[in-house]
């Protein structure tokens, strides 16, 4: 004589959550002689299948497959649901049921995904960036520009050279910044990012007593990337109220390199 004696309480309480690393939040519920499995494949999305399988522990026994399934279960399950079901005929695969000890697991199948390429990260979320700048004033100054950037960021720079005018005594120039950036686009590949901060120079002036000068100033500009690849410009207004060699000029920099 086949029974079914199987209350909430006891469902709940031999519900074992032996789970695949994707499912989470299995719940389980009679439905007269019928039990509902609830469970969620956690961080799923739409381009996604998977095979899911449930197996159970009847009455203490051994873990075995059930056979009389219906709903969310076998191949082909698409991801990105808010919640799944699966429903048990439970007296047509056993006799006797007093407890049940399930286990639901979800193996990816396929990924297609937008911006997942052989598996890896989104551009998005590469957030170092890294690359070789320049600078232009009075000649041309060379250097590097370290980032890391998210929808928020931090960017610093360093370049050095030496001034082009040959009536100045050969020391070397230098010009740093630290800038705060801001994401505003972020499409597939394509990111882009505004930066502002804080810039200071070495300035040579006129005034025969003290040539050389540290001013401050602040920089603005953007960084873009596109695939692996970055590019920065940015321009540094006059350094105000001393007489220098770059009076006439807006410093620009630039730079290209890559993220990671």
């Amino acid at each position: 004589m086949k029974r079914f004696f199987l209350t909430t309480l006891t469902a709940f309480l031999f519900v074992s959550l032996l789970l695949a690393q994707t499912v989470d939040s299995i719940k389980v519920e009679q439905a007269g002689e019928l039990i509902k499995i609830h469970y969620k494949i956690l961080n799923s999305n739409q381009y996604q299948t998977f095979k899911v399988s449930v197996s159970a522990k009847i009455n203490g026994g051994l873990e075995s497959k059930l056979e009389s399934l219906i709903g969310d279960v076998g191949e082909n399950i698409i991801g990105g649901k808010p919640g799944y079901i699966v429903i048990w005929d439970v007296l047509k695969d056993v006799e006797e049921v007093n407890s049940v000890d399930f286990s639901v697991r979800a193996e990816l199948l396929t990924n297609v995904t937008p911006n997942a390429v052989n598996g890896k990260e989104k551009w998005e979320k590469k957030k170092i960036h890294l690359l070789i700048s320049g600078g232009e004033g009075a000649g041309v100054h060379y250097g590097i520009r370290a980032a890391y950037m998210g929808s928020w960021g931090v960017s610093v720079k360093y370049l050095v050279g030496k001034y082009d005018d040959y009536n100045i005594a050969q020391e070397s120039y230098f010009h740093r910044s630290i800038d705060v950036t801001k994401r505003v686009i972020s499409t597939r590949g394509f990111q882009a990012h505004l930066l502002a901060g804080i810039a200071n120079g070495k300035l040579h002036t006129e005034e025969v007593s003290n040539p050389w000068v540290s001013r401050f100033s602040y920089e603005v500009g953007t960084i873009i990337g596109m695939g692996p690849v970055v590019i920065s410009w940015a321009i540094t207004p006059g350094y105000k109220n001393h007489t220098y060699r770059l009076d006439a000029k807006v410093y620009t920099n630039w730079g290209i390199g890559i993220r990671f």
